[in-house]
């Protein structure tokens, strides 16, 4: 926009001074291109006022976001970390499923966990210890997972899910501020709840 408006005004300078004297630019005209020029003018300062409101709401959210490190968050989410061995993870089932289960995969997408699932209606929380199928340990780090559930009508059940755990760290990717839950970023459009860290008594 910032372009169009130093061409508009070249041209119209241009114009001017390029004009037959005898038979000038027609004065409805000439207001009709003011008019042109004062409201791309305006947009400019409209759109630099929105960049700076931008930016300060962006600033806010990093701020804001700082303050969740080293609390327990829940959040909307369906990748989860494991952190030295364990992770949390939630889902609700919107009705009751006649079977369901929880499938783990890792980063390349290779499934290494099966589990049983709650079948009631209503949110569960599975607490994982890190191990595959076959028992071996798996190392920290992200991985997926997914419920999969039908009804007695064999209707396959969508099921939201979500996953807890503390936060470590903050960051932005450019224009909103994220959480980290060791290497996995939530938005904290997806927070759903916070809680204080657990103290032994």
């Amino acid at each position: 926009l910032s372009e169009s408006f130093d061409t508009f005004l070249t041209l119209l300078t241009t114009q001017l001074r390029n004009q037959d004297p005898l038979e000038p630019m027609d004065s409805s005209e000439f207001t009709n291109q003011l008019v042109q020029f004062s409201e791309v003018e305006q947009a400019i300062s409209t759109n630099k006022q929105l960049e700076q409101l931008l930016a300060m709401q962006s600033t806010n959210q990093a701020v804001a976001a700082i303050s969740y490190i080293g609390n327990t968050v829940e959040a909307v989410s369906d990748v989860v970390p494991l952190i030295d061995g364990q992770a949390t993870m939630t889902y609700a089932l919107p009705e009751k499923a006649e079977k369901a289960t929880l499938l783990i995969f890792n980063a390349s997408g290779q499934l290494v966990r099966t589990v049983e699932a709650e079948t009631s209606a209503g949110k569960h929380t599975f607490d994982w210890d890190g191990t595959a199928s076959d028992g071996s340990e798996l190392p920290d780090g992200a991985y997926s997972f997914a419920i999969a559930a039908q009804n007695a009508d064999k209707d396959v059940l969508d099921v939201p899910t979500a996953v807890v755990a503390t936060v470590t760290g903050t960051q932005t990717d450019g224009t909103t501020a994220q959480l980290l839950m060791g290497h996995v970023p939530i938005d904290l459009a997806n927070v759903i709840s916070v809680s204080k860290p657990k103290t032994d008594a």
